[in-house]
Protein backbone atom coordinates (compact mmCIF):
# COMPACT_ATOMS: atom_id res chain seq x y z
CA UNK A 1 0.00 0.00 0.00
CA UNK A 2 2.48 2.56 1.01
CA UNK A 3 4.85 4.24 -1.39
CA UNK A 4 8.01 2.93 -1.52
CA UNK A 5 11.49 3.45 -3.34
CA UNK A 6 11.18 0.86 -5.83
CA UNK A 7 8.33 2.40 -6.81
CA UNK A 8 10.07 5.88 -7.05
CA UNK A 9 12.57 4.58 -9.20
CA UNK A 10 10.40 2.30 -11.35
CA UNK A 11 8.08 5.65 -12.27
CA UNK A 12 10.98 8.07 -12.40
CA UNK A 13 14.02 6.70 -13.82
CA UNK A 14 13.87 7.10 -17.32
CA UNK A 15 12.04 10.70 -16.71
CA UNK A 16 14.75 11.77 -14.45
CA UNK A 17 17.58 9.39 -15.62
CA UNK A 18 17.86 8.56 -12.34
CA UNK A 19 20.44 5.34 -11.27
CA UNK A 20 20.87 2.84 -8.24
CA UNK A 21 24.81 2.30 -7.32
CA UNK A 22 23.89 0.65 -3.98
CA UNK A 23 21.95 -0.66 -1.19
CA UNK A 24 19.37 -2.23 -3.66
CA UNK A 25 18.66 -4.76 -0.93
CA UNK A 26 16.96 -2.19 0.99
CA UNK A 27 14.71 -0.61 -1.30
CA UNK A 28 11.31 -1.56 -0.73
CA UNK A 29 11.48 0.65 2.12
CA UNK A 30 9.02 3.13 2.36
CA UNK A 31 9.14 6.80 1.57
CA UNK A 32 7.47 9.18 3.39
CA UNK A 33 8.93 12.93 2.17
CA UNK A 34 11.94 14.47 0.62
CA UNK A 35 14.46 16.24 2.19
CA UNK A 36 16.92 18.26 0.44
CA UNK A 37 20.15 17.97 3.26
CA UNK A 38 23.49 19.59 2.72
CA UNK A 39 25.61 19.19 5.57
CA UNK A 40 26.23 16.21 8.23
CA UNK A 41 25.03 18.34 10.91
CA UNK A 42 21.37 18.69 9.47
CA UNK A 43 21.09 14.87 10.15
CA UNK A 44 19.59 14.94 13.37
CA UNK A 45 16.64 16.73 11.73
CA UNK A 46 15.60 13.86 9.48
CA UNK A 47 12.62 12.05 10.08
CA UNK A 48 12.31 8.13 10.21
CA UNK A 49 11.35 7.08 6.19
CA UNK A 50 12.50 9.98 4.34
CA UNK A 51 14.69 10.70 0.64
CA UNK A 52 17.40 12.38 1.61
CA UNK A 53 18.63 14.86 -1.61
CA UNK A 54 22.32 16.21 -1.54
CA UNK A 55 24.04 17.83 -4.28
CA UNK A 56 26.67 18.67 -2.01
CA UNK A 57 27.09 22.17 -2.67
CA UNK A 58 28.75 22.75 0.98
CA UNK A 59 30.84 20.66 0.82
CA UNK A 60 34.63 21.16 1.33
CA UNK A 61 35.84 17.88 -0.01
CA UNK A 62 34.50 14.86 -0.68
CA UNK A 63 34.68 13.97 3.79
CA UNK A 64 32.14 15.92 3.82
CA UNK A 65 29.78 13.60 2.08
CA UNK A 66 31.53 10.80 3.59
CA UNK A 67 30.57 12.24 7.21
CA UNK A 68 26.96 12.97 5.76
CA UNK A 69 26.68 8.85 5.15
CA UNK A 70 28.20 8.21 8.28
CA UNK A 71 25.35 10.51 9.97
CA UNK A 72 22.59 8.88 8.26
CA UNK A 73 23.42 5.59 9.47
CA UNK A 74 21.03 4.73 12.17
CA UNK A 75 18.66 7.62 11.41
CA UNK A 76 15.84 5.40 9.54
CA UNK A 77 15.80 7.29 6.42
CA UNK A 78 14.91 5.12 3.53
CA UNK A 79 17.50 6.13 1.12
CA UNK A 80 19.92 8.87 -0.39
CA UNK A 81 19.83 10.89 -3.45
CA UNK A 82 23.17 12.60 -4.70
CA UNK A 83 22.67 15.39 -7.32
CA UNK A 84 26.00 15.17 -9.58
CA UNK A 85 27.45 18.06 -11.02
CA UNK A 86 30.35 20.54 -10.19
CA UNK A 87 30.01 19.73 -6.58
CA UNK A 88 30.37 15.67 -6.71
CA UNK A 89 31.56 14.64 -9.81
CA UNK A 90 31.39 10.71 -9.03
CA UNK A 91 30.23 8.85 -6.01
CA UNK A 92 33.87 7.63 -3.83
CA UNK A 93 33.77 4.12 -4.14
CA UNK A 94 33.88 3.75 -0.24
CA UNK A 95 30.60 5.32 -0.20
CA UNK A 96 29.08 3.37 -2.56
CA UNK A 97 30.54 0.37 -0.35
CA UNK A 98 29.14 2.08 2.79
CA UNK A 99 26.06 2.34 1.43
CA UNK A 100 26.11 -1.07 0.76
CA UNK A 101 26.23 -2.51 3.70
CA UNK A 102 23.88 -0.66 5.58
CA UNK A 103 21.21 -1.71 3.32
CA UNK A 104 20.60 2.05 2.49
CA UNK A 105 19.69 2.99 -1.22
CA UNK A 106 22.35 5.05 -2.89
CA UNK A 107 20.86 6.85 -6.29
CA UNK A 108 22.22 9.54 -8.59
CA UNK A 109 20.46 12.01 -10.60
CA UNK A 110 22.65 13.87 -13.61
CA UNK A 111 22.54 17.90 -13.01
CA UNK A 112 20.43 18.64 -15.47
CA UNK A 113 17.76 17.23 -13.20
CA UNK A 114 15.72 20.29 -11.90
CA UNK A 115 15.30 18.98 -8.01
CA UNK A 116 12.16 20.89 -7.17
CA UNK A 117 10.56 18.93 -10.34
CA UNK A 118 11.89 15.89 -8.71
CA UNK A 119 10.87 16.37 -5.19
CA UNK A 120 7.46 17.45 -6.27
CA UNK A 121 6.78 14.20 -8.25
CA UNK A 122 7.84 11.82 -5.36
CA UNK A 123 5.80 14.17 -2.83
CA UNK A 124 2.64 14.36 -4.87
CA UNK A 125 2.74 10.62 -4.89
CA UNK A 126 2.89 10.10 -1.26
CA UNK A 127 -0.08 11.95 -0.61
CA UNK A 128 -2.02 10.36 -2.79
CA UNK A 129 -0.50 7.13 -1.53
CA UNK A 130 -1.09 8.19 2.59
CA UNK A 131 -4.84 9.02 1.52
CA UNK A 132 -5.49 5.90 -0.35
CA UNK A 133 -3.81 4.18 2.70
CA UNK A 134 -6.02 5.96 5.18
CA UNK A 135 -8.89 5.06 3.41
CA UNK A 136 -8.51 1.46 3.09
CA UNK A 137 -7.10 1.13 7.00
CA UNK A 138 -10.49 3.11 8.15
CA UNK A 139 -12.91 1.35 5.69
CA UNK A 140 -11.39 -2.04 7.01
CA UNK A 141 -12.03 -1.21 10.36
CA UNK A 142 -15.40 0.05 9.91
CA UNK A 143 -16.05 -3.22 8.88
CA UNK A 144 -14.61 -4.95 11.90
CA UNK A 145 -15.97 -2.15 14.62
CA UNK A 146 -19.81 -0.89 13.22
CA UNK A 147 -21.77 -3.71 11.37
CA UNK A 148 -24.13 -1.39 10.33
CA UNK A 149 -20.88 -0.02 7.80
CA UNK A 150 -20.22 -3.49 6.52
CA UNK A 151 -21.71 -3.17 3.42
CA UNK A 152 -20.26 0.23 2.73
CA UNK A 153 -17.15 -0.81 4.10
CA UNK A 154 -16.77 -4.21 1.14
CA UNK A 155 -17.61 -1.59 -1.74
CA UNK A 156 -14.88 0.72 -0.69
CA UNK A 157 -12.76 -1.82 -0.18
CA UNK A 158 -13.49 -3.28 -3.42
CA UNK A 159 -12.59 0.15 -5.27
CA UNK A 160 -8.89 -0.18 -3.85
CA UNK A 161 -8.28 -3.71 -5.00
CA UNK A 162 -10.57 -5.41 -2.42
CA UNK A 163 -12.93 -7.29 -3.81
CA UNK A 164 -15.49 -9.76 -2.24
CA UNK A 165 -13.43 -12.61 -3.13
CA UNK A 166 -10.15 -11.10 -1.65
CA UNK A 167 -8.30 -13.76 1.54
CA UNK A 168 -7.58 -11.81 4.54
CA UNK A 169 -5.77 -13.11 7.37
CA UNK A 170 -5.12 -11.11 10.25
CA UNK A 171 -2.14 -10.75 12.29
CA UNK A 172 -2.63 -8.96 15.79
CA UNK A 173 0.64 -7.83 17.44
CA UNK A 174 1.27 -6.15 20.56
CA UNK A 175 4.27 -4.95 22.65
CA UNK A 176 5.08 -4.98 25.97
CA UNK A 177 7.48 -5.50 29.28
CA UNK A 178 9.44 -2.16 28.53
CA UNK A 179 10.37 1.03 29.41
CA UNK A 180 6.88 3.21 29.43
CA UNK A 181 8.75 6.55 28.32
CA UNK A 182 9.80 4.62 25.08
CA UNK A 183 6.08 3.29 24.41
CA UNK A 184 5.46 5.45 21.66
CA UNK A 185 8.65 5.07 19.63
CA UNK A 186 8.82 1.46 19.48
CA UNK A 187 5.41 1.45 18.41
CA UNK A 188 6.44 3.50 15.82
CA UNK A 189 9.11 1.36 15.05
CA UNK A 190 7.27 -1.88 15.36
CA UNK A 191 4.37 -0.23 12.54
CA UNK A 192 7.46 0.53 9.92
CA UNK A 193 9.47 -2.86 10.45
CA UNK A 194 6.07 -4.72 9.65
CA UNK A 195 5.37 -2.58 6.27
CA UNK A 196 8.86 -3.30 5.45
CA UNK A 197 8.27 -6.87 6.14
CA UNK A 198 5.56 -7.08 3.58
CA UNK A 199 6.74 -4.82 1.32
CA UNK A 200 9.54 -7.20 0.87
CA UNK A 201 6.72 -10.07 0.77
CA UNK A 202 3.89 -8.66 -0.86
CA UNK A 203 2.60 -5.08 -1.29
CA UNK A 204 -1.29 -6.27 -1.23
CA UNK A 205 -1.80 -5.74 2.34
CA UNK A 206 -4.09 -3.57 4.99
CA UNK A 207 -1.49 -2.40 8.10
CA UNK A 208 -3.25 -0.11 10.91
CA UNK A 209 -3.15 0.47 14.83
CA UNK A 210 -6.55 0.25 16.41
CA UNK A 211 -5.76 1.44 20.40
CA UNK A 212 -2.45 -0.46 21.10
CA UNK A 213 -2.49 -3.19 18.49
CA UNK A 214 -1.38 -3.11 15.44
CA UNK A 215 -3.02 -5.13 12.63
CA UNK A 216 -1.30 -6.79 9.74
CA UNK A 217 -3.68 -7.59 7.26
CA UNK A 218 -1.79 -9.64 4.23
CA UNK A 219 -4.48 -10.04 1.35
CA UNK A 220 -4.78 -13.02 -1.35
CA UNK A 221 -0.70 -14.17 0.25
CA UNK A 222 -0.15 -17.75 -1.00
CA UNK A 223 1.06 -19.76 2.03
CA UNK A 224 4.26 -19.39 1.14
CA UNK A 225 4.23 -15.97 1.83
CA UNK A 226 2.84 -16.21 5.05
CA UNK A 227 4.94 -18.47 6.01
CA UNK A 228 7.63 -15.44 5.02
CA UNK A 229 5.74 -13.08 7.22
CA UNK A 230 5.83 -15.27 10.02
CA UNK A 231 9.41 -15.63 10.14
CA UNK A 232 10.25 -12.04 10.00
CA UNK A 233 7.77 -11.75 12.70
CA UNK A 234 10.06 -13.85 14.74
CA UNK A 235 13.46 -12.48 13.81
CA UNK A 236 12.21 -9.12 14.97
CA UNK A 237 14.63 -6.94 17.47
CA UNK A 238 12.64 -4.02 19.63
CA UNK A 239 14.58 -2.15 21.81
CA UNK A 240 14.49 -0.16 25.65
CA UNK A 241 13.00 -4.22 26.76
CA UNK A 242 9.86 -4.49 24.73
CA UNK A 243 8.53 -7.97 23.68
CA UNK A 244 6.79 -8.43 20.62
CA UNK A 245 3.48 -10.75 21.02
CA UNK A 246 1.34 -11.52 18.12
CA UNK A 247 -2.13 -13.60 17.31
CA UNK A 248 -2.58 -15.26 14.06
CA UNK A 249 -5.65 -15.94 12.70
CA UNK A 250 -7.03 -18.35 9.85
CA UNK A 251 -7.06 -16.83 6.32
CA UNK A 252 -10.65 -16.12 5.00
CA UNK A 253 -12.72 -14.27 2.84
CA UNK A 254 -15.59 -14.05 5.31
CA UNK A 255 -16.13 -11.20 6.87
CA UNK A 256 -18.23 -12.18 9.44
CA UNK A 257 -15.86 -14.41 10.36
CA UNK A 258 -13.09 -11.50 10.44
CA UNK A 259 -15.04 -9.99 12.69
CA UNK A 260 -14.85 -12.37 15.36
CA UNK A 261 -11.35 -13.21 14.66
CA UNK A 262 -11.03 -8.92 15.32
CA UNK A 263 -13.40 -9.22 18.47
CA UNK A 264 -11.06 -12.09 20.09
CA UNK A 265 -7.54 -10.51 19.43
CA UNK A 266 -6.84 -8.66 22.20
CA UNK A 267 -7.96 -11.96 24.21
CA UNK A 268 -4.97 -14.01 21.95
CA UNK A 269 -2.77 -11.88 22.39
CA UNK A 270 -2.91 -12.05 25.89
CA UNK A 271 -2.99 -15.62 26.02
CA UNK A 272 0.30 -15.45 24.08
CA UNK A 273 1.64 -12.89 26.41
CA UNK A 274 0.56 -14.82 29.49
CA UNK A 275 2.46 -18.43 27.84
CA UNK A 276 5.45 -16.47 26.91
CA UNK A 277 4.63 -17.03 22.78
CA UNK A 278 5.86 -14.87 20.06
CA UNK A 279 3.18 -16.01 17.93
CA UNK A 280 0.34 -17.81 19.13
CA UNK A 281 -1.62 -19.45 15.94
CA UNK A 282 -5.54 -19.72 16.82
CA UNK A 283 -5.53 -23.20 14.67
CA UNK A 284 -3.42 -24.56 16.84
CA UNK A 285 -4.39 -23.72 20.42
CA UNK A 286 -6.78 -27.14 20.66
CA UNK A 287 -8.98 -26.65 24.27
CA UNK A 288 -8.78 -22.74 24.15
CA UNK A 289 -10.43 -22.13 21.18
CA UNK A 290 -13.68 -23.53 22.70
CA UNK A 291 -12.78 -20.55 25.79
CA UNK A 292 -11.89 -18.32 22.87
CA UNK A 293 -15.51 -19.40 21.01
CA UNK A 294 -17.16 -17.26 24.33
CA UNK A 295 -18.89 -14.08 23.25
CA UNK A 296 -19.18 -13.01 26.27
CA UNK A 297 -16.35 -12.58 28.51
CA UNK A 298 -17.95 -12.20 31.91
CA UNK A 299 -19.09 -15.93 31.55
CA UNK A 300 -15.54 -17.27 31.35
CA UNK A 301 -14.99 -14.67 34.24
CA UNK A 302 -17.71 -16.23 36.31
CA UNK A 303 -16.53 -19.73 35.55
CA UNK A 304 -12.61 -18.92 35.94
CA UNK A 305 -13.67 -17.54 39.24
CA UNK A 306 -15.52 -21.27 40.56
CA UNK A 307 -12.84 -22.82 39.43
CA UNK A 308 -9.54 -21.52 40.51
CA UNK A 309 -10.58 -17.75 41.36
CA UNK A 310 -10.68 -18.55 45.49
CA UNK A 311 -7.39 -20.17 44.93
CA UNK A 312 -6.22 -17.29 42.80
CA UNK A 313 -7.28 -15.10 45.78
CA UNK A 314 -5.53 -16.88 48.75
CA UNK A 315 -2.10 -16.85 46.39
CA UNK A 316 -2.28 -12.83 46.52
CA UNK A 317 -3.17 -12.60 49.66
CA UNK A 318 -0.41 -15.22 51.79
CA UNK A 319 2.39 -15.05 49.07
CA UNK A 320 1.83 -18.79 48.25
CA UNK A 321 1.99 -20.46 45.03
CA UNK A 322 -0.54 -23.22 45.09
CA UNK A 323 -1.93 -22.51 41.97
CA UNK A 324 1.24 -22.69 40.03
CA UNK A 325 1.28 -26.33 41.99
CA UNK A 326 -2.09 -27.40 40.54
CA UNK A 327 -0.84 -26.18 37.34
CA UNK A 328 2.16 -27.97 37.40
CA UNK A 329 0.19 -31.18 38.63
CA UNK A 330 -1.78 -30.86 35.26
CA UNK A 331 1.16 -30.19 33.56
CA UNK A 332 3.04 -33.84 34.43
CA UNK A 333 -0.83 -35.45 33.63
CA UNK A 334 -1.46 -35.84 37.69
CA UNK A 335 1.67 -37.79 38.34
CA UNK A 336 2.55 -37.07 41.53
CA UNK A 337 5.40 -38.61 41.90
CA UNK A 338 6.74 -37.27 38.18
CA UNK A 339 6.33 -33.57 39.94
CA UNK A 340 8.32 -34.85 42.96
CA UNK A 341 11.35 -35.94 41.18
CA UNK A 342 11.06 -33.04 38.78
CA UNK A 343 9.95 -30.22 41.75
CA UNK A 344 12.94 -31.90 44.06
CA UNK A 345 9.91 -31.63 46.50
CA UNK A 346 8.89 -34.79 48.90
CA UNK A 347 5.49 -36.48 47.74
CA UNK A 348 4.08 -35.80 50.89
CA UNK A 349 4.34 -32.37 50.98
CA UNK A 350 3.04 -32.37 47.39
CA UNK A 351 -0.07 -34.25 49.03
CA UNK A 352 -0.34 -32.07 51.63
CA UNK A 353 -0.43 -29.15 49.21
CA UNK A 354 -2.50 -30.35 47.09
CA UNK A 355 -5.25 -31.25 49.85
CA UNK A 356 -5.01 -27.49 50.92
CA UNK A 357 -5.39 -26.36 47.39
CA UNK A 358 -8.56 -28.88 47.13
CA UNK A 359 -10.02 -27.62 50.13
CA UNK A 360 -9.92 -23.80 49.43
CA UNK A 361 -11.37 -24.09 45.70
CA UNK A 362 -13.75 -26.75 47.42
CA UNK A 363 -13.39 -29.28 44.47
CA UNK A 364 -11.65 -32.78 44.27
CA UNK A 365 -8.94 -33.48 41.81
CA UNK A 366 -9.62 -37.03 42.08
CA UNK A 367 -13.45 -36.70 40.85
CA UNK A 368 -13.31 -36.30 37.04
CA UNK A 369 -15.84 -33.94 36.76
CA UNK A 370 -13.99 -31.18 39.66
CA UNK A 371 -10.75 -32.19 37.78
CA UNK A 372 -12.09 -30.74 34.28
CA UNK A 373 -13.24 -28.27 35.60
CA UNK A 374 -10.08 -27.12 37.42
CA UNK A 375 -8.50 -27.97 34.21
CA UNK A 376 -10.87 -25.36 32.27
CA UNK A 377 -10.68 -23.06 34.71
CA UNK A 378 -6.41 -22.87 34.58
CA UNK A 379 -6.55 -22.59 30.71
CA UNK A 380 -9.12 -19.42 31.68
CA UNK A 381 -6.76 -17.95 33.83
CA UNK A 382 -4.13 -17.78 31.16
CA UNK A 383 -6.54 -15.75 28.85
CA UNK A 384 -7.84 -13.46 31.63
Amino acid sequence: MAYTLDQVYLTLKEKYSMELLAGGSGIKATVSWVHMVETAELVPFLKRRELVVTTGIRNESLDDLRALVMGLKGQKVSGLVINLGPYISAVPEDVIVMCEEERLPLFTLPWEVRLVEFSHDVCKRIVLDESEEEDVAEAFLDGMMFPAKLEESRNLLSRHGFDRNTVFQLFACRIADGAEDKYEAVLEDLQDLLENALNNINEHYILFCNKDIVYAVPANYNPGEIKLFARALNSLELHYGYKLYCGVNPATSDFEQLIRYFERAPILLQLARNRQLRIAYYENLETYKLLLSVSDMNVLKDYHESAVGRLKHYDAMNGTQLLELVRQYFAHSGSIRDLAEESFVHRNTIHYQLAKAEKIMGLHLDDWNDRLKVHLGLLADEIL
